[in-house]
């Protein structure tokens, strides 16, 4: 699915692309294979896309709009490598091939605390610790205590949409009751979004893009002008979850 609002950062999403590979260059051929199975992923091709359109709605510096983006980016593909293990019972064999997906989640990790280095945004490092464990714990909601779809997407997608908009409201130098709108804003949306990518989600995602749309009017002060890539993303996906067919397109 391919949203309108795409159009207007299709060459900062280049450059995430760009800036992705240069960072895990040394260990490319050993993870191709991981990168190939996420290009159908909702979640790998929408996250860089809110990111950058949360920082610029900020007007934060492109490169470091662009860095954040390549950084959630990061951390998903890691999430994601370690998500692939399975358990015993699901025949998961204790093997080079699973020694290597649990190090080289953790190496992909470890590259994030260079890239917020390197961006000079190490005062992140906490907020991103919090986001990995947040992360982890969702993989154990998931394959040991069995939660359902929606408390699975609670923990272990949309913390990722929601330290987004953290950290972007941090940079901006929001107050800290302000920062946790945003947080709130960023988490509701990726809901709506990993909800509407199963239509048989539509209904249980209308909550989320309500509250969405609400903490956007309560925030519409703070950023640096109207009409902004976040309002133009709020309103495709609106249109979107409502049945408008000119907006989501295959």
């Amino acid at each position: 699915m391919k949203y309108l609002f795409s159009r207007e950062i299709n060459g900062d999403m280049a450059e995430v692309e760009n800036s992705f590979r240069d960072n895990l260059l040394p260990w490319w051929n050993d993870i191709d294979v991981y990168y190939n199975y996420m290009q159908d992923d909702l979640t790998w091709k929408v996250l860089p896309a809110v990111v950058l359109s949360v920082y610029k709605h900020f007007d934060l510096n492109r490169s470091l709009a662009v860095a954040m983006a390549c950084i959630f980016k990061t951390v998903y593909f890691s999430n994601s490598i370690h998500a692939l293990i399975k358990d015993d019972a699901e025949g998961q064999l204790h093997d080079n091939k699973l020694q290597f997906a649990i190090l080289v989640g953790d190496y992909i990790f470890g590259t994030v605390l260079k890239s917020l280095v390197r961006s000079g945004t190490t005062s992140l490092v906490g907020i991103m610790s919090d986001l990995i464990c947040e992360l982890n714990e969702g993989l154990v909601l998931q394959n040991k205590m069995h939660g359902n779809k929606t408390q699975v997407l609670e923990k272990t997608r949309a913390p990722l949409y929601g330290t987004s908009f953290l950290t972007a409201a941090r940079l901006a130098g929001l107050n800290a009751e302000k920062q946790e709108t945003y947080r709130q804003m960023g988490h509701n949306l990726g809901m709506s979004f990993e909800l509407l990518a199963d239509k048989q989600s539509l209904k249980e995602a209308r909550p989320y893009l309500h509250n969405t749309e609400i903490l956007m009017g309560h925030c519409s002060n703070y950023a640096s002008k109207s009409g902004t890539v976040l309002e133009k993303v709020i309103g495709d996906l609106h249109l979107a979850i409502y049945g408008n067919e000119q907006v989501a397109v295959m």
